[in-house]
């Protein structure tokens, strides 16, 4: 039976209508109360099967009259709220779902009353897990606010996203939205996204907000320190791991929030109204939520150090209660945890690198598993990389010679044949016990100074965390080391140290986030990877995951590392594919100031202004210095009237223009050198970025020039005698006639204007040689045939056509259709008379010997004659019927024109062509800028249009190539190859007209930053000049050498 119901979870029990219920049975009575204060005492049920949405409910009905209830049944929350159901209300209405039941196994047996107030437990709660987007939480008591510095609107440029990739980012989206992480936005900010792959090869939607998080108002937050963490689960027994399901999508945006987190796509734009990853304040403001949630515990078993809460107990039952307590926060909270990530009551766990069990807090095997499993020795070579590892701590190992001796006498020159002895194998257990416990294993202190000792081999990766108290003993805290995989073996010797680091760091991330330290790598090209342009994809993506560090990169020599490449040649893990940027994406924040401030004291010049500035030597030019410059939080500045300009050094000039060109939009000069001017000073600073956006190679390809275009105007002397130039084109394809044509071959005398037409099923050489050979067996060979550059015209049998009758074959420049101008004006003239013709759409061929004598007849405005008058030496009657036309022409015999002969006619002709032909010149020339000039060598690019395939083009690059000039014809035009061995395909060479072309990058000669400016730059209060020792040099004041 399908009846009407009303939902009322107010109610305790669900009722039915006396009319509708059948084979009720009689119950103990009960007392029914309205809202309103009436009651109805009611003696029969009924036992049924409820079906809702395909939710199966098995209810008890209590039977009341008719007029009790607005529908024949009521559901009252003894249903709606049944075990493993619940109900939905948004703004789609309201649905029923089945909970699906939780497989929660806990780690520690339980007895099986202790394990029956587990599941009791877990199913009261069921609400608080989660597996899927869908059931996903809202903090009811928290919301995300952004605060910007200034209220300018940054939007950023979309990134390029491959075809392939447009279905992905779209089916993500599409997700995003059915779950409201997402809205569609009409924001005035906009960040770009990036596609990045996850460790299991699925692409996972990025969002770029370093603009945003540049203008955002920062917000501190404490981090608790491992010490204190730690003391609160000291004596605990069992401990309980909790997980939130996507945490930050947990914490929503408030709605004058929502605006800066924008982001664009190929198909639209879009926010969050939830946080999403990658905000420089998302990790305070989530590490806020769980703090204030551990907060309103009673007990402090509770701790919590970034995305990971955990309780320790004594015993299950303490345990019990501290779990419900948590759970009834988190219920009232609005969050949910996703179980697959829980762990509970555990008797050991790993955590902030320690194993915590009832024994107490111990440093995690994982750490010194390095060293521990270090496997014995077969060969010299391997002996001598142990002992490379041993001898960096020997300090700290007391006779360590002594313990030693039978490694070291194995390296002798003497001993050929090696041979590991019992008494090898004691002193080699022996320092590796040494090496893992103190005194050469130190204990963390996060107010020391630390360094990550990294190297790598085809063999493995390896690091080794080090830690100082006066930076100059240095002990370990923890090891690392692992096999690089099949796939890892086979990357560049400098991407395997750039693996070593990011792996290591990974490892030692609870002890290295938030404070400054450094990394020390044999490998010399890594301390230079950061600012590579452009970077590998693969690289990029790791540099991406160093962003939440603070660290600098120092290389040392091979032979000063040989404690961290023996552990690299002897891995103690197996290979891993580690998790990926998409994985671990956390904030990024760099601040640039202070690397600049840095980078000042590394310049010899700005170094020894801020050393006189600062008092620590003494200059004659002291007091011009001080006039010139300011020392602001340890920063050089330069005084530019009442503003303070940050100055740049001169190695990375490049650096802050791309960071105001590349990371903006790429602006023209003057808009990068108003942005750059807002901050920041150096000397020759238009002439630096006239430079640099001549070398930018996006520019080059999507900068289109402003302003005329251009080109200029070239035309021949017209011979007075029909048919010894030809121009002829294709037009076409039509629809098929009933003679199986599709395309017209138009053939155009540029003196007479005479128009010959020709229907043919094909483009090919052949038919074009045909009807050439028709028109020659009329009116004679052509000199030249002018043509475009399509397949019948660049086939061999046509230039074979050609060189036999002697026949000068020019084909005009690549989409230049001005340079064939006299036919592709005749094929407009040919459509617009065949659109107005043609009645049956298979009959379009059967017209064009009329479209041909309608040319032909005509008095042509240029010449002042009819074509057929050039051509021929007398009238010819008019082949079209129309016998009003015939009588006026009868009437017109006597016009003067028709007794000139034919050689003044067309002495006349060609004299209105030319002077025709010098109007036209003069007006195209006004429209038009002087062609560029180039020479033969000169490297190119060309305009790209690119190939319909029925996407978007919008974003496609404007220009393609480079390309080289390999010959210089006349008229501007030139021939282009293909570089030689570039491209790896059939060589490509064109001819293209100058308007077609730009110039490729070039690098003009190295600026010097401290050479004197020259008076096409602008002015500059001073400079600084590099000639042995620093100077400085002004307008007003002689040069005069710094100490």
């Amino acid at each position: 039976m399908v009846v009407d119901a009303f939902i009322d979870p107010g109610s305790d029990r669900t009722l039915v209508r006396e009319s509708v219920a059948r084979n009720s049975i009689p119950c103990d009575p009960i007392i029914l109360k309205g809202f309103a204060g009436g009651s109805f005492v009611c003696d029969k049920k009924i036992n049924a099967v409820i079906t809702i949405d395909e939710c199966v409910v098995n209810a008890v009905i209590y039977v009341v009259n008719d007029n009790l209830i607005p529908n024949a049944l009521l559901l009252g929350s003894d249903v709606l709220l049944s075990k493993n159901r619940r109900m939905i209300i948004d703004s789609d209405g309201c649905r029923f779902e089945t909970i699906k039941p939780l497989n929660i196994k806990p780690e520690t047996e339980l007895s099986s009353n202790e394990k029956r107030q587990f599941n009791e437990m877990i199913t009261e709660f069921r609400q608080c897990f989660a597996e899927t987007k869908p059931e996903m939480g809202r903090c009811q008591t928290k919301q995300m606010d952004i605060q910007l510095i200034h209220d300018k609107p940054i939007q950023s440029r979309a990134y390029r996203i491959p075809l392939v990739k447009r279905q992905v980012v779209d089916r993500i989206v599409q997700e995003l939205l059915d779950n409201e992480i997402i809205r569609h936005s009409n924001s005035t900010y906009s960040s770009p996204i990036v596609l990045v792959k996850k460790q299991n090869g699925e692409d996972r939607l990025c969002v770029d907000y370093r603009a945003i998080n540049e203008a955002t108002r920062k917000r501190p937050y404490p981090m608790p320190t491992v010490d204190e963490i730690m003391s609160q689960i000291a004596d605990s027994n069992y401990f309980i791991i909790l997980d939130l399901f996507s945490g930050y999508y947990q914490i929503e945006l408030t709605e004058s929030s929502k605006q800066y987190t924008a982001f664009i796509t190929h198909n639209g734009q879009y926010e969050f109204n939830v946080m999403p990853f990658g905000l420089v304040n998302a990790p305070m403001e989530f590490q806020s939520v769980i703090s204030g949630i551990i907060r309103q515990m009673k007990s402090k078993r509770v701790i919590n150090y970034i995305d990971e809460v955990i309780i320790g107990c004594r015993d299950i039952a303490e345990g019990m209660d501290l779990l419900r307590e948590l759970l009834t926060i988190l219920k009232n909270e609005g969050l949910i945890l996703r179980p697959s990530k829980c762990t509970f009551f555990a008797r050991k766990i790993e955590f902030l690198g320690h194993t915590v069990s009832e024994n107490g807090i111990m440093p995690g095997t994982c750490n010194i598993n390095a060293v521990v499993n270090f496997p014995t020795p077969t060969s010299i070579t391997e002996v001598r990389s142990f002992l490379g590892l041993t001898g960096f701590f020997r300090k700290f190992v007391q006779n360590y010679a002594l313990i030693a001796k039978p490694l070291t006498s194995l390296l002798r020159n003497q001993i050929r044949e090696f041979k590991w002895t019992e008494e090898c194998e004691i002193a080699f257990n022996l320092l590796k016990k040494h090496l893992s416990e103190e005194p050469v294993l130190a204990l963390y202190k996060p107010t020391s100074f630390h360094e990550v000792h990294t190297d790598a081999s085809m063999i493995g990766l390896a690091g080794i965390l080090m830690q100082s108290e006066d930076q100059l003993t240095w002990r370990a805290v923890f090891y690392y080391s692992r096999q690089c995989s099949d796939a890892e073996q086979k990357y560049h010797s400098n991407e395997l140290e750039m693996l070593a680091i990011v792996e290591s760091l990974e490892r030692f991330r609870f002890y290295l986030l938030g404070k400054r330290f450094r990394v020390i790598t044999d490998c010399n090209a890594i301390s230079s990877t950061k600012t590579t342009t452009p970077l590998n994809h693969r690289v990029a993506r790791w540099w991406l995951k160093l962003q939440e560090y603070d660290f600098e990169v120092t290389h040392r020599s091979g032979s000063r590392m040989h404690h961290v490449d023996a552990l690299s040649r002897k891995p103690a893990e197996p290979s891993a594919h580690p998790n990926t940027v998409a994985d671990l994406i956390m904030v990024v924040e760099i601040n640039e100031n202070d690397w600049l401030a840095s980078m000042q004291r590394q310049d010899p010049v700005l170094k020894g202004i801020i050393d006189v500035l600062s008092g620590k030597t003494q200059s004659t030019q002291e007091s011009q210095l001080k006039t010139d410059y300011k020392l602001k939080n340890g920063r050089l500045m330069r005084r530019l009237g009442s503003d303070l300009k940050f100055v740049v050094p001169n190695p990375v000039r490049w650096r802050v223009v791309r960071s105001h060109h590349d990371d903006v939009g790429h602006p023209g000069c003057e808009k990068t050198l108003a942005r750059l001017r807002d901050y920041f000073w150096f000397p020759m600073m238009r002439r630096y970025v006239k430079s640099y956006l001549a070398s930018c190679v996006e520019c080059c390809f999507n900068n289109i020039p402003t302003g005329k275009r251009e080109g200029k105007m070239y035309f021949e002397e017209i011979e007075p005698i029909p048919f010894r130039c030809l121009h002829v084109d294709h037009l076409g394809p039509f629809p098929r006639s009933r003679k199986g044509n599709y395309h017209i071959i138009a053939i155009s005398d540029p003196f007479s204007k005479y128009t010959i037409l020709r229907a043919v099923r094909t483009t090919n050489a052949k038919s074009v040689i045909a009807l050439l050979i028709d028109v020659s067996a009329y009116f004679g060979l052509p000199k030249r045939i002018i043509s475009d550059r399509g397949s019948a015209f660049t086939a061999k049998e046509f230039e074979q056509y050609c060189d036999r009758n002697d026949i000068l074959h020019i084909k005009v420049p690549v989409r230049t259709p001005r340079a064939n101008g006299q036919v592709e004006r005749v094929n407009q003239t040919i459509l617009s008379h065949l659109r107005c013709s043609t009645e049956n759409r298979h009959e379009w061929d059967t017209l064009l010997p009329m479209v041909q004598w309608s040319l032909n007849s005509q008095k042509h405005s240029t010449t002042g004659f009819t074509p057929n008058r050039i051509v021929f030496d007398f009238e010819l009657r008019d082949v079209i019927a129309n016998r009003m036309i015939q009588a006026l022409n009868n009437e017109n015999d006597t016009d003067t024109e028709t007794t000139l002969t034919s050689i003044e006619i067309r002495q006349k002709a060609a004299e209105r062509i030319m002077n025709e032909k010098t109007r036209w010149k003069l007006r195209f020339d006004a429209k038009h800028k002087s062609p560029t000039t180039y020479e033969e060598g000169d490297l190119v690019v060309v305009e790209n249009v690119p190939t319909a395939t029925g996407e978007s083009h919008k974003l496609e690059p404007k220009y393609k190539g480079p390309y080289i000039i390999s010959k210089v014809l006349r008229h501007d035009r030139y021939v282009i190859e293909d570089l030689a061995d570039i491209r790896g395909r059939r060589r490509y060479s064109s001819v293209y007209t100058s308007d077609k072309l730009k110039p490729w990058c070039y690098l003009s000669p190295e600026i010097d930053c401290y050479e004197e400016s020259d008076e096409n730059d602008e002015p500059e209060i001073g400079s600084i000049s590099m000639s042995g020792e620093a100077e400085l040099s002004s307008p007003d004041t002689e040069s005069t050498t710094l100490p």
